[in-house]
């Protein structure tokens, strides 16, 4: 009798039933993984975490460039640490008062300063700190001057330096978990004057971060039950919020017709200058709405958004066209052709061109 053969043949068999997965089979497993990694990746929220690893390297150059200006002014007392009448700006411009930047007007008596692409990392003092970190006789080892990750003026993100006498370091944190109010709040216990922008340094009170950080001109961000007006159906605190530690209300009825929210801003801005709101949204199922504002008597442009079934900070920007104290409204039902429910957090308006850092309000303006 051929052993061998017996053998081979059962080899043979069970080789062939391990491969007799059918197509349904194959199908069941690839649908069940494409849920998991979309489970994973909605628990995850990478994009959160990437802005939250650019906010950490925020904190280390801030930390080393304030440690260099410590040992500096230790080992040579009477360095030039710059004007005290200057806001020291990491992002280069061709004008030394950044005139192409677009920055927001600063407080009177204050000047913002920059210095070209070519020089501005420099740390002999002629880059964007006018600090000569090299007359230490090699004690530090700064090779380069830190800028900010995204370091752009649109999204608010670049570091800030305010010297006289001591000095102060600032700048805008983009992730919500290091953010005023995130679940490992960065912002509010610093020390610092504004609880939505990051401050370190020697004197942290030197100098308020100016217009472009922490503004929220709406008395009430978080409250639209009750602090906001309009023809919508919301009930407050039924969800998680974005940062993971408050709520975020929920419009629980589809609705018919036209419906809004709305709250008017608690100062009047000026004819010509810019305003920027936003708002954090997401939905059971993609829904349409409109951002748009009210301003003595005319309305702004719609801008349409287009919400998912996670969390997004939507953001329009228009120009007044009279002085006044404009309304922001958000439209939705059927006149946007949507009858979604949806939940909403985190209002914000400022008489800014971009987007400030998000700080909430309760019964007041900020700040």
């Amino acid at each position: 009798m051929n052993h061998e053969h017996k053998t081979t043949d059962r080899h043979t068999q069970t080789l062939e039933g391990l491969a007799s997965f059918t197509l349904v089979e194959l199908l069941i497993v690839i649908g069940i993984l494409a849920i998991l990694t979309a489970a994973v990746v909605v628990v995850l929220n990478p994009a959160e975490y990437i802005k939250q690893t650019r906010d950490t390297r925020r904190i280390q150059d801030l930390s080393s460039i304030d440690k260099s200006l410590s040992i500096l002014e230790a080992l040579s007392p009477s360095t030039d640490f710059g004007s005290s009448t200057r806001v020291y700006v990491s992002i280069p411009d061709t004008s030394d008062t950044c005139a192409n930047l677009g920055l927001p007007t600063l407080p009177s008596g204050y000047f913002y300063q920059c210095v070209a692409e070519a020089d501005y990392r420099n740390t002999n003092g002629t880059g964007w700190i006018p600090v000569n970190f090299q007359d230490t006789s090699g004690v530090l080892q700064l090779q380069t001057l830190p800028i900010d990750p995204t370091n752009t003026t649109s999204s608010g993100n670049f570091y800030t330096y305010v010297p006289g006498g001591s000095w102060k370091l600032m700048v805008m944190f983009e992730s919500l978990k290091y953010s005023y109010g995130g679940s490992n709040d960065k912002t509010s216990y610093d020390g610092g004057t504004d609880d939505a922008l990051y401050e370190t340094g020697t004197d942290k009170t030197t100098f308020f971060g100016g217009p472009m950080y922490g503004k929220n001109d709406l008395k009430y961000s978080e409250d639209f039950p009750t602090g906001w007006g309009g023809v919508g159906n919301i009930q407050s605190d039924t969800a998680i919020a974005p940062n993971g530690v408050q709520n975020a209300d929920f419009n629980n009825t589809a609705a018919s017709g036209f419906q809004n929210i709305n709250q008017q801003s608690i100062r009047t801005y000026e004819n010509g200058t810019p305003i920027t709101f936003s708002v954090w949204l997401k939905s059971d199922s993609p829904g349409l709405f409109y951002l748009t504002s009210h301003i003595g008597g005319g309305w702004s442009t719609l801008v349409p958004v287009t919400t998912t079934t996670s969390w997004e900070r939507y953001t329009a920007t228009w120009t007044m066209t009279a002085t006044a104290q404009p309304t922001i409204l958000l439209e939705f039902g059927s006149y946007t052709g949507n009858f979604n429910t949806f939940y909403i957090w985190g209002a914000q308006l400022s008489n800014t061109s971009s987007l400030a850092s998000y700080v909430r309000t309760t019964s007041a303006p900020v700040p």
